[in-house]
């Protein structure tokens, strides 16, 4: 199958105030309907790493510019541990570079690293895994990102896996932003994991994963992630084999506008990977927004199923928005709950439950949900 070609580069208030989000993460998850106990770091090591560093016994302490730090010390081999604190950072290399077998692990009490205050400074790393498994967690970036393209480009060679665990980004961009929170480029061939992460407020995509599909065609699996009144997508999907389970998706305010304008889909399906899973999806959508689930022109021939959805739709705009003729004939639908007042408009191949029959999303999400010990993906498959 021929891979698109069309180059790698993408395209409310704040949630949580800094103090508010110190308390959220310095013991307790924030959680709308949900709450557990967190405490130190994982006695076990997260990898294969050869050396634990603790940038605390380093020196490092809350208020500190991590930079010199990580650049130091997060590199090949290496499993650094960070302290709980607030932390600045403005460099490209902190978070970035070609890595393997090495970690970037937060306390689970909570580990904030903040922006510049510019919101116009850009930030663009870029982490690759080489080798082996490189593995980010329980860290949360705040301040809004500017109107300039700054983003986390995370992508992992052919036989290696990037794994990023508990990463949150609740500030979003300003309006008119071209920035997105996560993005994984054309190069992308290995296994990009991303689990537990919280995107909210982004005018451009939260979640830009659809790329590898052109080139490298690595997997993409996220589970468990909460997007949170964002767009332009909520999550852009997806490479050959690539995995979407129990995520939820939220527009009940209206996020603020990307480069191109404003738009607040939840899933664009843009290129036409097969074998694709979306599996224990809950969609909740107002008003505010566009389109739930939109079938792209650009993801024409892509194949997968859909299971175990629930949607509540009382917008202007169909739940399923369809670019491309044959949906039906390339993707199936299983136990898909459509509630609301909306045209739901799903394709005819769908198993679809409407009515008093059937089920309402789930809307309890985590926003700080460290994960101790979590060293993989969920084993389960499509078949």
């Amino acid at each position: 199958m021929a891979r698109r070609q069309d180059g790698g580069s993408s395209g409310k208030d704040n949630l949580m105030d800094r103090r508010s989000l110190l308390q959220a993460i310095g013991g307790a998850a924030a959680t709308v309907g949900l709450g557990s106990a967190v405490t130190g770091f994982s006695t076990q090591r997260v990898r294969a790493a050869e050396t634990v560093v603790d940038l605390g016994e380093k020196g490092l302490k809350s208020g500190d510019d991590i930079d010199p730090y990580l650049e130091e010390h997060f590199v090949s081999g290496n499993e650094v541990h960070i302290p709980a604190g607030e932390y600045n950072f403005s460099s490209d290399e902190a978070l970035g570079g070609d890595k393997s077998n090495c970690a970037l692990v937060g306390s689970p009490k909570g580990v904030v690293l903040h922006r510049p205050d510019d919101p116009e400074e850009t930030v663009r790393p870029s982490l690759a895994a080489e080798e082996g498994t490189v593995r980010v967690e329980n860290i949360t970036i705040k301040g809004k990102h500017g109107q300039e393209q700054s983003r986390w480009r995370m992508e992992a060679q052919e036989g290696a896996t990037i794994e990023v665990v508990n990463v949150n980004f609740p500030d979003g961009t300003v309006e008119a932003s071209d920035s997105t929170g996560i993005y994984a480029g054309g190069e992308h061939a290995g296994l990009l994991w991303v689990k537990s992460c919280y995107f909210s407020n982004f005018g451009n995509v939260a979640l830009y994963v659809s790329d590898p599909y052109s080139e490298g065609n690595g997997q993409v699996i996220v589970e468990d992630c909460n997007f949170v009144n964002t767009g332009m997508s909520s999550l852009r999907f997806a490479s050959d084999d690539s995995i979407c389970r129990r995520c939820y998706f939220e527009a009940t305010e209206k996020g603020p506008e990307g480069n191109t304008g404003w738009n607040q889909r939840g899933i664009k399906i843009d290129d036409p990977g097969e074998n694709v899973l979306f599996e224990d999806i809950d969609m909740y959508w107002t008003d505010v927004a566009t389109y739930p689930i939109q079938f792209d022109d650009k993801g024409e021939g892509g194949a997968g199923v859909m299971r175990n959805v629930r949607i509540y739709n009382d917008s202007d705009n169909a739940t399923f928005k369809k670019q491309w003729d044959g949906i039906a004939e390339n993707w199936d639908g299983e136990n898909i709950h459509l509630t609301g007042g909306a045209d739901h408009n799903a394709p005819e191949s769908f198993e679809t439950v409407t009515g008093s029959e059937a089920k309402k999303p789930k809307r309890e999400y985590e926003i700080w949900t460290p994960i101790e010990g979590a060293a993989s993906p969920d084993e389960s498959t499509n078949k």
